[in-house]
C-alpha cells in the first residue's frame, strides 16, 4: 500500500537530517564558544547550557505535537463509516490521543503564564543569570554570560525539539492514521461480503481469507494497540447487536456481518487468542472462535468442543464451524485430535435444542474427516 506520506519520505528524511545536523551544530558551537570563555571554570555551566537545552527541547516537542492528525477528514470518516445498517463502530470517531490532551494542556498553560508574566520575564531571566553565575558576589561578565547562555541554549533546544517532533512525528501520525483508515475500509468490505444464500455451516469463503490475510499484513505497519482496539469494538458491537434487537433473521444477519469483520482481524490478532479465550464477554470468545475458523490451531480444538453447550447458540454454533475448519485444514497429523473433539461436541449436545445447525456442522466435519482419511490411505 502506497501513501502520501512514503512518497515524500525521501524529502522528509534529508529535511530531518539537515534539521538535527543544524541543531547539533548550533549546540555544539554554543558549547564551545562556552567552553573557551570559561576556560576550566566552564564545567558548571556546560551543565546548565544542557539543562536550558534539554528544557527548551521538551518545551519545543509540546509545541510541535500535531493537533488533529485525523482532523477533519478522521470525523467525517467516522460519520460515514458507521457499522452495518446503522451500528456505529465506536473505534472509527475521531479523539485526541493523550499525548495531544497533555500537549494542549501544557501549552495553553504555558502560553497563559508567559502573557500574563510577559513585563517579569526579563527580570527573572536576570535573577536566574545571577544564580547561574554564582550569586550576589558575581561579576557583571559572569551574569551576562550566565544570561546569553539561558537565551541561546533554550532557543537551539525549542527549535531543534519543535522542527523535529514536526518532521518526525507528524509524518508518522499521518501514515499511522492512512493504514488505520485502510484497515477499517477492508474491515467494511468483510462485512458487506456476507451472503445471506450462502450454505451454513461453512468455514470463511476464499474471499474472506484474503482479506484477512490483507489486513495481517497491515497490521504490520500499525500500532498493535490499535488493532487490540478494533477487536475490542467489534466484540462490543456484537453484544450490542444481540441484546438491543429481539431474536430474528435479521438479527443473526447483523450478527454475522460482526463474525465477518472478526475472521478479517484473524491474521491480524493472532496474539490476542489467549486473552479472549479467557475472557468473561461472549463477544470477546466470539472473536477468538472467529479467528480459529480462519486460522485453526490444534490446541484450540477441545476448548472449542467445550463451547458447544454452554455458549448461547449463535457462538456455539461458530464454534461447531471453527470445529469443521480444523477438520479441513488443520494437517493429518492433528486430525485424531479433531476427530475426538467433534465426538466430544456431539455428545454434549445430546439432549440440547436443535435451534441452531451445529449438529449438522459437525455431521458434515466428521464426514470431511472420513473423505479425508480415505483420500490419504488411497495415496499411500
Amino acid at each position: 500500500m502506497s501513501t502520501d506520506s512514503e512518497k515524500t519520505d525521501p524529502w522528509q528524511s534529508k529535511t530531518a537530517v539537515l534539521t538535527g545536523a543544524s541543531s547539533l551544530f548550533a549546540l555544539s558551537l554554543g558549547l564551545l564558544v562556552l567552553v573557551l570563555q570559561r576556560g576550566s571554570n566552564a564545567g558548571s555551566n556546560v551543565l546548565w547550557a544542557l539543562a536550558c537545552t534539554g528544557l527548551g527541547g521538551l518545551v519545543g516537542f509540546l509545541f510541535g505535537i500535531p493537533r488533529g492528525s485525523r482532523g477533519d477528514n478522521g470525523k467525517s470518516s467516522g460519520q460515514e463509516r458507521a457499522g452495518v445498517e446503522g451500528t456505529t463502530n465506536p473505534s472509527s470517531a475521531a479523539s485526541p490521543t493523550s499525548l495531544e490532551r497533555v500537549s494542549d494542556w501544557l501549552t495553553t498553560v504555558f502560553l497563559g503564564l508567559t502573557l500574563t508574566q510577559l513585563q517579569e520575564i526579563p527580570s527573572k531571566v536576570v535573577r536566574a543569570a545571577s544564580y547561574i553565575a554564582g550569586g550576589a558576589g558575581a561579576s557583571d561578565a559572569d551574569r551576562t554570560v550566565a544570561a546569553a547562555l539561558i537565551v541561546y541554549f533554550s532557543t537551539v533546544g525549542f527549535l531543534g525539539g519543535y522542527l523535529l517532533t514536526r518532521l518526525f512525528l507528524g509524518p508518522a501520525l499521518t501514515q499511522a492514521d492512512q493504514i488505520t483508515e485502510a484497515l477499517r475500509d477492508e474491515l467494511e468490505k468483510a462485512a458487506k461480503g456476507v451472503d445471506s444464500s450462502q450454505p451454513k455451516g461453512l468455514p470463511p469463503t476464499q474471499k474472506q481469507m484474503v482479506i484477512a490475510q490483507k489486513i495481517g499484513a497491515m497490521s504490520l505497519k500499525t500500532d498493535r494497540a490499535a488493532i487490540h482496539d478494533q477487536v475490542i469494538a467489534v466484540a462490543r458491537e456484537y453484544e450490542r447487536t444481540r441484546s438491543a434487537m429481539p431474536p430474528s433473521d435479521e438479527r443473526t444477519r447483523r450478527m454475522e456481518t460482526v463474525v465477518a469483520k472478526m475472521r478479517a482481524l484473524a491474521y491480524a490478532a493472532q496474539d490476542l487468542l489467549p486473552e479472549l479465550k479467557s475472557s468473561d464477554l461472549p463477544g470477546d470468545r466470539l472473536a477468538c472462535i472467529a479467528f480459529l475458523q480462519v486460522k485453526p490451531r490444534v490446541d484450540y480444538v477441545p476448548w472449542l468442543a467445550e463451547r458447544l453447550p454452554v455458549e448461547k447458540p449463535f457462538v456455539s454454533y461458530h464454534a461447531a464451524v471453527a470445529l469443521r475448519a480444523a477438520a479441513l485444514h488443520l494437517e493429518d497429523a492433528e486430525l485424531p485430535a479433531v476427530m475426538s473433539a467433534l465426538e466430544r461436541g456431539r455428545e454434549l449436545l445430546q439432549g440440547k435444542p436443535a435451534d441452531t445447525d451445529r449438529d449438522k456442522t459437525l455431521v458434515a466435519a466428521l464426514k470431511e474427516l472420513s473423505d479425508r482419511e480415505k483420500k490419504r490411505s488411497q495415496a499411500a
